[in-house]
């Protein structure tokens, strides 16, 4: 919590801590009075939340923001602001959020509810390969394909093969929007694709996969879906 208000900044506090007891949660909560005091700190915790004031003497939140994001892309940020005039710049550097004040602590309730829901996704998988467990991120996975009963799980790192059924690969996928059946023996993942041609799917690392035309339409209409609820859920919410 980074906020040069005292009231504002315990206040905040208090409402968090209810939440995190009623919710059994346990974690540490830091409070700073500046952001350059919290950026000087910064790099010392792997902080999952960030509540930044916007405007404070000094160094702004939304300045601070800019420079979290030069060093961690993922961390959840949520401003805190007396104004609604904020809403466009937050975009710039991906906001969950943004609480007006004086604070409203159901509508706190209301943004850590969607955010810890995220956090609780799958974050990896667990496969064996040659005898060995390998954890492969989610958000590394670009592709699985079915060769020879083998699935290889094309990833940013390379390439790796686990012995499995197409109906195991499917139970391992965690059920998301994002995992998408293109062609027969082809799950694709939408967070890494880079763009959709008539019958082909281009991945970020510019690998190609193709569409099946019996699937041209529902893979169509599943990206489109797909980029519409991402960018429900990383817009600037304001509670």
């Amino acid at each position: 919590m980074v906020d040069d208000v005292n009231y504002d900044r315990e206040k905040l506090y208090q409402i968090l801590s209810y939440y995190l007891n009623i919710k059994n949660i346990n974690c540490s909560m830091y409070t700073y009075s500046s952001a350059e005091e919290f950026l000087r700190d910064f790099q010392n915790h792997e902080f999952a939340i960030i509540f930044l004031d916007i405007s404070m003497s000094g160094m702004t939140g939304m300045q601070a923001a800019h420079e979290i994001r030069k060093i961690d892309k993922k961390v959840n940020i949520i401003f805190a602001t007396v104004e609604r005039s904020f809403a466009l710049e937050g975009y710039e550097v991906h906001a969950v959020g943004y609480i007006l004040k004086p604070f409203n602590p159901d509508k706190i309730y209301s943004v850590l509810d969607h955010i810890l829901g995220d956090m609780e996704t799958p974050q990896y998988i667990s496969i064996k390969e040659s005898r060995v467990t390998v954890k492969i991120m989610l958000d590394n996975l670009y592709f699985v394909e079915m060769r020879n009963h083998y699935a290889e799980f094309h990833t940013s790192t390379g390439v790796h093969r686990a012995y499995m059924t197409f109906d195991g690969l499917r139970n391992l996928i965690p059920d998301q929007l994002r995992f998408q059946c293109c062609c027969r023996g082809i799950i694709v993942n939408f967070d890494n694709v880079k763009k959709l041609e008539e019958q082909t799917i281009i991945l970020k690392n510019d690998e190609r996969v193709p569409i099946s035309r019996s699937k041209k339409i529902e893979i169509r209409n599943a990206y489109a879906t797909y980029a519409f609820d991402k960018t429900r859920k990383g817009a600037f919410y304001e509670h």
